[in-house]
C-alpha cells in the first residue's frame, strides 16, 4: 500500500509501446534501472507503467529501439494538482471542507452503551450528560477517568465502566455488580428472609449467619441469613451481638401459568395506505421538513419510526440524523382460529409473559404445559420453573427491657436494699 501511495504522490504514467523490437526496449529500460510495472503484452504492443522522471530516458531506448511511445494515461498529485491550479473557488471549497471536518471530528455525535442489562440506556445516558458527556460535547475538554468514577458513584449498581472515544463516537461499556440484599442507609438489624417458596441452589453471606444451605426448600417469610451473631457455649448457641444481614440467594421457583385463547380474535389489519413525514436534525436541532401538512387523516395506525445517521467509516459519524415517520393505517377484523392456531398462539403469549415478567436476572430451567379444549377455546395450563434471586430485607424490633429490673434473677427487685 505504501508503495502504491509513493508512486501517486510523485505521480507516473501509463505508456503503450509499439514495433518490432519491444523486447530490446524492455531489456534497455532495466538494464538501466528504470522502475517498470503492470506490464502486459499483446502482439506488437505492451503497456506499463512508469514514474514521471523516468518518461525522459525511456525516450532515448525507445529511438535506439524503434519503438514508438505513448501516453494513454496519466496519474498522480503532480496532474492533479496541474489540472485545478487555476480552480480558486475549487481549492477554496476544499480547504474549508477540511477545515470543517477536522472542527467537527472534535466533538463527540454518537454515544454507544454496551454490557448493561437491568440499568437502562436512558439512566446511563441521563449520568453522563449531566458529567459533560453527550452529543455534541467537546471529546477534548472529557476527562474520562473523573467521568467513569463520577458513573460509577452515581449509579451504584455498575461495578466497572470503560468509555472509550474514537473519532466522533463515544462507546461506553459496563458490567453490573452482581445484586446484594442489604439496606446500608439504616442501622438498624436486619434478617435476609425469603419472599418466595423455592428450592435453594446457592447462597453466600458477607454478613450474618447462614440458615439455610443448597436442597433446602423454604416457604415465604423463612430466615435465609439470620442478623444473630453466636458463639457455642455448652452445646448452645448464645447470642451476643446483631448485624445487618446481607448476602446474595438464589433458588428454584416454581409459578403456574394460565392462559385462555378463544376461537374468536380481533386483530389488526393493515391497509394499503400509509403516510411518511420526515425530519432533519442537524448539531442537535430539528428541521420539520413537512411545512404543509403535519396530520394524521386516519383515524387507527401505527406509527414506524426509522432513523439514519451518516458515517465516514466506523467510528466517524456525522452530526446529522434523518428521520422517518411512517403512519400506518389498520382496521380492526374479527377472525375464526382453528385449535392448532389457538394453541401456537398460547405459546407465544406464554413466552411473551415469560420474557416480560420474569427478572431479569433468572433463568428458566423447566418449563411443562398441558392444553385444554372447550367449546370457546383453548386453555395453557403452564408449570415454569426459573432459577432467581430470592429473599428480602427484614428489620429487627428492638426488644423493650424494663430498666428496674434485677439483671441477675431477673425479678424487679433492687439487689442494693439495705
Amino acid at each position: 500500500m505504501f508503495v502504491k501511495l509513493s508512486r501517486y504522490k510523485n505521480g507516473y504514467v501509463r505508456i503503450k509501446a509499439k514495433g518490432f523490437a519491444v523486447e530490446r526496449f524492455i531489456n534497455l529500460a532495466v538494464h538501466n534501472d528504470i522502475n517498470i510495472w503492470d506490464l502486459s503484452r499483446n502482439g506488437s504492443i505492451i503497456t506499463f507503467c512508469t514514474k514521471v522522471k523516468d518518461f525522459k530516458k525511456l525516450s532515448g531506448f525507445a529511438r535506439k529501439s524503434g519503438v514508438h511511445l505513448k501516453i494513454i494515461q496519466k496519474s498522480g498529485c503532480p496532474f492533479l494538482i496541474n489540472k485545478y491550479k487555476h480552480r480558486y473557488i475549487f481549492f477554496a471549497g476544499f480547504l474549508i471542507f477540511a477545515a470543517l471536518l477536522c472542527y467537527m471530528s472534535s466533538f463527540i455525535w454518537f454515544i454507544e452503551v454496551k454490557g448493561n442489562t437491568t440499568i437502562e440506556d436512558y439512566q446511563i445516558l441521563s449520568v453522563l450528560s449531566k458529567n459533560g458527556l453527550e452529543t455534541g460535547s467537546f471529546k477534548y475538554a472529557l476527562n474520562l477517568k473523573e467521568l467513569e468514577q463520577n458513573v460509577k458513584n452515581e449509579l451504584t449498581s455498575v461495578g466497572w465502566i470503560n468509555i472509550k472515544v474514537d473519532g466522533t463516537k463515544a462507546t461506553v461499556t459496563i458490567s453490573e455488580k452482581l445484586p446484594e440484599i442489604r439496606n446500608v442507609e439504616n442501622s438498624q438489624p436486619c434478617d435476609i428472609i425469603s419472599d418466595k417458596e423455592a428450592l435453594v441452589t446457592e447462597i453466600m453471606a458477607s454478613s450474618g449467619k447462614p440458615m439455610v444451605k443448597p436442597g433446602d426448600i423454604v416457604e415465604v417469610g423463612d430466615t435465609l441469613i439470620s442478623a444473630d451473631i453466636t458463639y457455642l457455649q455448652d452445646g448452645i448457641d448464645v447470642v451476643y451481638g446483631q448485624v445487618q444481614a446481607s448476602g446474595y440467594v438464589r433458588g428454584d421457583v416454581r409459578r403456574t401459568i394460565t392462559i385462555n385463547v378463544p376461537y374468536t380474535l380481533k386483530l389488526k389489519r393493515y391497509t394499503s395506505n400509509s403516510e411518511n413525514f420526515y425530519s432533519v436534525k442537524l448539531f442537535n436541532i430539528d428541521f420539520n421538513t413537512n411545512f404543509i401538512k403535519n396530520d394524521v387523516s386516519f383515524q387507527k395506525y401505527d406509527i414506524i419510526r426509522e432513523i439514519e445517521q451518516p458515517q465516514l467509516g466506523d467510528n466517524f459519524i456525522l452530526p446529522i440524523i434523518f428521520e422517518k415517520l411512517s403512519y400506518l393505517e389498520y382496521k380492526d377484523e374479527t377472525i375464526k382460529v382453528s385449535a392448532e392456531e389457538a394453541k401456537q398462539i398460547c405459546m407465544k403469549k406464554l413466552n411473551k409473559q415469560i420474557i416480560e415478567q420474569y427478572p431479569a436476572d433468572s433463568d428458566i430451567i423447566d418449563k411443562q404445559y398441558t392444553f385444554s379444549e372447550s367449546s370457546d377455546g383453548i386453555t395453557l395450563n403452564a408449570v415454569v420453573v426459573s432459577n432467581e434471586l430470592i429473599g428480602k430485607v427484614s428489620y429487627i424490633v428492638p426488644t423493650k427491657i424494663d430498666q428496674g429490673g434485677n439483671a441477675v434473677n431477673g425479678t424487679t427487685e433492687n439487689t442494693n436494699s439495705e
